[in-house]
């Protein structure tokens, strides 16, 4: 089964890391053949090559310009018919807006992935979106599905979670730790928070650095808050967190580092993993990374996280409730032995919900139901080549 994914590729985020997740692992399921196509040529599309794996860049479009839609739709066109592809999948409203109705011309499977539930009033390009039925919509999490269902109310869906790549391979020994955190400016006895995330306010940095804020008194721990702007008002908001860390008085004990290559390390050498999100995350995949380096996870108990973290592996607060982040921070700094039994429990949850091999499978399965399930309708161009 040949299967074309479809995204702008002009940020990277958790639908980036999701897509090359399956380029990278593309080998445990060689029944599915993944290839890619992106409007914008960068980060994204430089790592999918690097893979070795199908890429073919569509063009600049912006939807205030309806010239470059018009140009992008006839080199898809133009794509789709030098390929033979089985299934497309869209990611995102604006792409199944702009490419969808091509594939739909053509009679080939559609498929829409939700990476976040909409909004019950509609926003102009969910709207646009949603003139395109598709055949079939594959959500993220249990909690977009349920988000969803107002969505195009009679298209079958399923719940498909991120293939996430185990890192028990890269052990977290002694001599590599402590070389990560000499690189990293922090000592071999410090107790390391971690938080690597987009800078949007949802995330809870805010409410991260005023918790630690309350934890002065306590020695030897250090943050690093890891994440890259890649638009104006996320430099803006990344500085006003720099600022908020000065006059909370604990700008020497919080290390701000941009978006590198080998995040990884940051996995490795850190204690525990904090991100207590004050809007609702539509799954996680930084927690399931943690929890693959065997780092106890602290977030709080909404949306997708609550079906990642239960208390083998992290400790869930209640919303809007900095007291009890507080005490969740002190309880994991201060005892040991507790970040150890979470931390033996992290790998187990991870590789439960979101092994490479057992999604990519339920992900081709799901492909081919579909495809054989929409192949006898009238008027559709079978394109099948299983």
């Amino acid at each position: 089964m040949r299967v074309l994914n479809v995204n702008a590729g002009n940020l990277y985020g958790g639908i980036e890391v999701l897509l090359s997740t399956i380029a990278t692992w593309q080998h445990l399921c060689p029944e599915m053949e993944s290839s890619f196509a992106m409007c914008f040529d960068g980060k994204f599309s430089d790592q999918i090559r690097t893979l070795g794996m199908p890429i073919w860049i569509i063009g600049r479009v912006r939807a205030r310009e309806p010239w470059t839609i018009w140009k992008a739709r006839r080199r898809f066109r133009r794509l789709l018919d030098e390929n033979a592809f089985d299934a497309i999948i869209c990611h995102g409203a604006w792409v199944h807006a702009i490419f969808g109705p091509v594939a739909r011309s053509l009679g080939i499977p559609l498929v829409f992935w939700l990476h976040d539930p909409p909004s019950t009033r509609l926003g102009w390009l969910e709207r646009w979106a949603h003139r395109l039925r598709p055949d079939y919509v594959i959500c993220n999490s249990n909690y977009t599905l349920n988000g969803s269902r107002h969505f195009y109310p009679l298209v079958p869906r399923k719940v498909i979670y991120c293939p996430v790549a185990s890192t028990q391979s890269r052990v977290r020994l002694s001599p590599a730790r402590n070389a990560i955190r000499a690189e990293l400016n922090t000592s071999n006895d410090a107790i390391v928070i971690l938080q690597v995330s987009r800078l949007d306010p949802h995330k809870g940095h805010r409410e991260h650095l005023e918790s630690l804020a309350q934890l002065r008194e306590l020695p030897d721990w250090v943050c690093w808050q890891v994440a890259g702007p890649q638009r104006p008002h996320e430099y803006q908001y990344l500085e006003e967190l720099k600022t908020l860390a000065k006059e909370l008085g604990i700008q020497d004990r919080v290390l701000f580092w941009s978006w590198q290559a080998d995040i990884a390390k940051f996995f490795k050498a850190a204690d525990i993993y904090c991100q207590p999100n004050v809007g609702p995350e539509p799954f996680g995949i930084t927690f399931v990374e943690a929890l693959y380096d065997g780092l106890p996870v602290i977030t709080t108990g909404m949306a997708g996280p609550l079906e990642i973290i239960d208390s083998s592996c992290g400790l869930l607060v209640p919303q809007n409730n900095p007291h009890a982040l507080t005490e969740a921070l002190r309880s994991l700094i201060q005892s040991r032995i507790l970040r150890e039994i979470l931390s033996s429990g992290g790998p187990v949850r991870a590789e439960a919900i979101c092994s490479p091999s057992a999604q990519l499978r339920l992900l081709c399965e799901t492909l081919r139901e579909m495809t054989s399930a929409i192949s006898d309708k009238p008027g559709l161009r079978r394109r099948l080549f299983a």
